[in-house]
């Protein structure tokens, strides 16, 4: 809910906590003590369903019962001295906060010099259980629940998408802000009236226009070069071209805008994570990518590990490779005889056999047959050991 189009990042981690749960973020005013060391018992809450702003605040005390209020984000004072009482709310532009005095310590309460920041803050509810306890907002930083799911947030990119959409030759355009506040919801279409050089013949020149998506005209440059800036409505736009391969008339490069709409305490932001799984479906349809490394094993490669510094015997090592997370396999003589049967359970899709049957003894040069095998599926496949 809200209106707001910042952009919320969700990564939850590979655990079962994460999963299987639906999540909501909301905003609400965040207070933490900036100076002193008064203990203080702080509450911030939303004292009108339409709050006016949500700006951040700095309220400084001048002494034990005044306080001065500065608004941060506009850097303009809105109470210059007000009247502290413990337990008497402070209303702060459809913010209400109460400060309560606990401690009988008299340096423990606020004394002049004294600071707190009340600015936007956000919690999480995982599955109805607060996973996230509230804490202050900061754009670009990585906040984590207690169950593992890593939430950032970021303002919304003005620029949202640069395209050609005609022309067979390339003409690059590049957007940068100037003026956030003066970008607007639009979709920019910059055309190529004709292109031509100057006298001497070695300078390339573009006729160009931008137009809305309403068709009227916002700029228009009789003589661009490659290289040259065309400031627009809170952005500068700087087309490149290839002197080999100039833009033809007709060529069309279109610019789509957003209006940074601002969080407020009326949005609400859920999402909703699955837990692990296993798709048999998947599993039964990547079978075929099972392999044995190597195949042939030769006798004495470079696979086998030397093994003590007086025997040196070699350590004998066939890998499974590709493997399900969770299968059986079996592996077989030519005749059909079992030789050994192993259990695959990791996630790392690869399994080691040391090459000795279930009593234990190495296994003779010739032809296996091995058998992956899960719940829904099996792969059949052969390797060869040679001496």
């Amino acid at each position: 809910s809200g209106n707001s189009n910042v952009v919320v990042s969700v990564t939850p981690n590979d655990v079962p906590e994460a999963g299987d749960k639906t999540y909501e973020l909301h905003f609400l005013p965040s207070a933490t003590i900036e100076n002193g060391n008064m203990r203080t018992s702080i509450q911030t809450v939303i004292d009108s369903t339409t709050p006016n702003t949500t700006h951040t605040f700095s309220l400084t005390f001048l002494s034990p019962t005044a306080y001065r209020l500065r608004d941060l984000t506009t850097n303009s004072v809105v109470v210059p001295s007000g009247a502290y009482s413990s337990g008497i709310p402070i209303s702060i532009q459809g913010i209400r906060l109460t400060l309560t005095d606990t401690s009988a310590v008299p340096d423990q309460r606020p004394e002049a010099g004294d600071s707190l920041l009340i600015r936007m803050g956000m919690k999480v509810l995982g599955g109805g259980v607060e996973v996230m306890p509230l804490r202050p907002l900061v754009f670009e930083t990585n906040n984590s629940t207690t169950n593992g799911v890593m939430i950032m947030l970021s303002p919304a990119n003005p620029i949202q998408s640069i395209m050609q959409t005609a022309g067979a030759n390339a003409l690059a355009v590049n957007a940068v802000v100037t003026s956030a506040s003066s970008v607007i919801d639009q979709t920019y279409k910059l055309r190529v009236l004709s292109a031509f050089t100057d006298s001497s013949g070695s300078i390339n020149y573009l006729s160009v226009e931008l137009r809305n998506i309403a068709d009227s005209l916002i700029a228009r440059k009789d003589s661009l070069k490659s290289g040259d800036v065309m400031s627009v409505q809170g952005f500068n736009l700087t087309a490149t071209f290839s002197a080999s391969a100039v833009p033809t008339a007709g060529t069309l490069v279109e610019i789509r805008t957003v209006q940074q709409r601002p969080l407020t305490y009326q949005d609400v932001f859920t999402f909703t994570t699955t837990g692990a799984h296993v798709d048999n479906r998947r599993i039964a349809s990547e079978l075929d990518r099972v392999k044995v490394v190597p195949n042939p094993y030769l006798i004495s490669s470079q696979f086998e590990q030397e093994f003590g510094a007086l025997r040196r015997e070699p350590i004998r090592l066939l890998k499974f490779n590709n493997l399900p997370p969770r299968c059986t396999i079996h592996i077989f003589t030519l005749d059909g005889d079992q030789v050994q049967t192993i259990e695959h359970n990791t996630d790392n899709g690869t399994e080691n056999w040391n090459m000795r049957g279930a009593g234990g003894r190495e296994i003779a040069p010739g032809i296996y047959i091995y058998l992956v095998k899960t719940d829904t599926a099996e792969k059949i496949g052969r390797f060869a050991v040679i001496k």
